[in-house]
């Protein structure tokens, strides 16, 4: 449990999950309404910009969806923490641009630490989902090994 909230890590990784996937549905969608500005911000040497920009779009998208989903949401968590280290060559290069004159200098130096606390969001969730069974499910899964163990003559309890 999470302090004294009675709150357990599961739960509040599964309100954690939902949180990041409205985040990244808003910024996903974002990058196709909007994509200028984040093509400003792809560093050259990675070549067409609008292509990385739909590409990144598409992922932060699919990451939404794959934590909205419980049986993905772990590897979805996983999944995240590596889009938000991949991405981070572009907040490099929006402080580099800011420092250049283009854009907000204060919103590109904030924005640099701000991909830590988003990895340790997404690790948090990877790390606290656990293998989801639904109450069917593991009631099936139990009445099965019963039976296998009834079987086998050995008892179920350990």
């Amino acid at each position: 449990m999470i302090a004294s909230s009675g709150i357990t890590r599961a739960r509040w990784a599964n309100v954690a999950a939902w949180l990041l996937a409205a985040l990244l549905v808003t910024t996903g969608t974002w990058h196709f309404v909007s994509p200028r500005g984040f093509e400003s911000i792809v560093p050259r040497f990675f070549g067409s910009p609008g292509f990385w920009v739909a590409t990144s779009g598409v992922a932060e998208l699919a990451c939404a969806a794959g934590l909205a989903y419980r049986p993905t949401r772990r590897l979805t968590g996983w999944s995240c923490a590596v889009l938000f280290v991949v991405v981070f060559p572009a907040n490099i290069m929006m402080a580099v641009n800011a420092l250049h004159g283009d854009g907000s200098v204060l919103i590109a130096l904030v924005r640099l630490p701000l991909q830590i606390p988003l990895v340790l969001w997404a690790v948090f969730i990877a790390r606290n989902t656990g293998a989801s069974r639904s109450p069917t499910t593991s009631a099936a899964f139990a009445s099965r090994r019963a039976r296998r163990s009834s079987r086998r003559g050995t008892s179920t309890r350990r």
